[in-house]
């Protein structure tokens, strides 16, 4: 498995708490940073059931995203090549 189940790293110093990172049953994993500067954690899950939980508290001010309301939706077709890595499946 190839999970990005973590806090973006420029977030860090936001952290109240350290992220806790946990697996059930307890696997062996490795993270590394993808080239976007992601954290992501690859693991071989056994079979059965897997549980997987990170928890942290983080001061947020609570204010919404910004979002912009005037952006327009292009066909994938009409896409440039260099963009479509953005469409890969994320989090």
């Amino acid at each position: 498995m190839l999970l990005q189940v973590h806090l973006l790293p420029e977030l860090h110093p936001r952290l109240e708490t350290p992220e806790a990172f946990r697996l059930e049953p307890a696997v062996p994993f490795h993270t590394y940073a993808d080239g976007f500067g992601n954290i992501c954690t690859r693991l071989v899950a056994p079979p059965g059931l897997i549980t997987l939980s990170n928890r942290f508290v983080i001061r947020d001010s609570g204010k919404p995203d910004i979002l912009p309301v005037k952006a327009k939706q292009a066909q994938v077709q009409d896409l440039p090549d260099d963009v479509l890595v953005y469409l890969l499946g994320s989090r």
